[in-house]
């Protein structure tokens, strides 16, 4: 069982894992949306997918297999008419966030060394999923993680006025260090690692 980050998994997992199934016919992925830490003493999880950075819990092995990569996202309609030339125009838009990263526009805008900025204000959303949603919607701008908007992107849903920027963090690989049946679950870690290099 992989366990996974809901959003990740509605928006960049599940859309390739077609290709998983194809190669991999005798070999039955089964997903399990979850933000908290991974249990592998229980529920038989056997790879966990989360957002971080080192160091691991103890007796977890993990890798970063794709670079978190974040910036403002906004529905195309939503910047008719208007001039967007630094990350204060922003404000105009209507600012939105999400309860899982409640820290999302302040950390951004540290990274593009902006002031002056309100990042407090806006919309707020119990999830990823549903803020972007909300911010193609035109509802207002948010931060996007670039894997979880890239189709977005490349289907005019959304655009990204300033690009993005690394976070400091990854979407990470995470499995047991003792107990687990690493020949169980290598197929799926080899094929995920190449899916990422090929999307980065």
């Amino acid at each position: 069982m992989v366990s996974c980050l809901a959003t990740f998994m509605m928006r960049w997992l599940i859309p390739r894992l077609y290709a998983f199934n194809a190669a991999n016919p005798g070999i039955e992925v089964r997903l399990s949306a979850s933000h908290a830490p991974p249990d592998f003493g229980a529920g038989g999880i056997d790879v966990a997918i989360r957002l971080g950075k080192p160091p691991w819990p103890s007796g977890v092995v993990g890798r970063p297999f794709l670079a978190d990569r974040v910036g403002p996202v906004v529905a195309p309609a939503l910047l008719q008419g208007r001039r967007i030339r630094r990350p204060a125009d922003l404000q105009r838009l209507g600012l939105l966030h999400a309860e899982t990263r409640p820290g999302a526009w302040a950390q951004w805008l540290a990274m593009m060394g902006a002031e002056d900025f309100d990042a407090t204000k806006g919309a707020r959303f119990e999830h990823m999923y549903f803020l972007m949603e909300a911010a193609a919607s035109g509802l207002g701008v948010a931060i996007g993680s670039y894997p979880l908007v890239e189709q977005d992107l490349e289907s005019g849903r959304l655009v990204a006025p300033f690009g993005f920027v690394p976070s400091g963090s990854s979407y990470c690989l995470l499995r047991p260090r003792l107990g687990s049946d690493v020949a169980k679950s290598s197929a799926f870690l080899a094929w995920i690692s190449a899916q990422a290099k090929t999307n980065t």
